[in-house]
């Protein structure tokens, strides 16, 4: 997925939405290096502060057409996948052993 047009977007998203649900911390100090362009800038500098996270329409537009297209790929995925006799299995089987584990 990594090499997907769409992953970086998907990437900030996710970052996002940790500095929004966490403030300060790990995912603030990711998303400050990897992806500055989101918090407010002074003289051209990011200002620093999880509290100047600053998420536009555009932004949100972005996010979403990378949900969009991340799905309709891995549709197309399972789908190959199903037309070459495999069983597409994979990605559910992990989450739900994944929330298994956590006792979801």
């Amino acid at each position: 997925m990594k090499n997907k047009p769409y992953f970086h977007q998907l990437d900030a998203c996710r970052l996002v939405v940790n500095v929004y649900k966490h403030g300060d911390g790990v995912g603030h100090e990711t998303l400050l290096q990897r992806y500055p362009k989101y918090y407010q800038q002074l003289f051209g500098e990011a200002l620093t502060s999880y509290e100047n996270l600053q998420i536009t329409e555009s932004d949100f537009d972005e996010f979403s057409s990378a949900i969009v297209t991340f799905w309709q790929d891995l549709q197309q995925h399972c789908q190959s996948e199903l037309a070459l006799g495999i069983n597409p299995t994979w990605w559910p089987e992990k989450a739900i052993n994944k929330d298994v584990r956590r006792n979801c």
